[in-house]
């Protein structure tokens, strides 16, 4: 029976760029080894470790064609919202919608 998720793959273009973008928005590195060629970099954010996000370099044409398509929607919990909102903008996030 599965229990839990524990990584989440994120294709990316360039794994650097994607782990500042997400050190903006409060990640931190949990994993970052070499294994041969391949570099596994996973984030997770502080209060909660047990969730991995894996910043994956996209290698083929259709890994390629999923970067910044993957996901339709993420549901991120905050302690204030509009505090981070301030903060995301101020670091130059793009913010689709104000929270209200």
């Amino acid at each position: 029976m599965i229990t839990k998720i524990t990584h989440i793959t994120l294709f990316v273009t360039n794994q650097e760029e994607a782990l500042t973008f997400y050190k903006k928005l409060g990640f931190i590195v949990h994993t970052d080894s070499q294994f041969g060629d391949m570099r596994w970099l996973t984030i997770t954010l502080p209060e909660q470790k047990d969730v991995e996000v894996v910043l994956m370099p996209a290698v083929s044409v259709e890994e390629k064609a999923r970067v910044g398509k993957q996901v339709g929607f993420a549901n991120l919990e905050s302690s204030d919202c509009k505090r981070d909102y301030v903060a995301f903008k101020a670091l130059g996030i793009k913010i689709i919608e104000q929270p209200s």
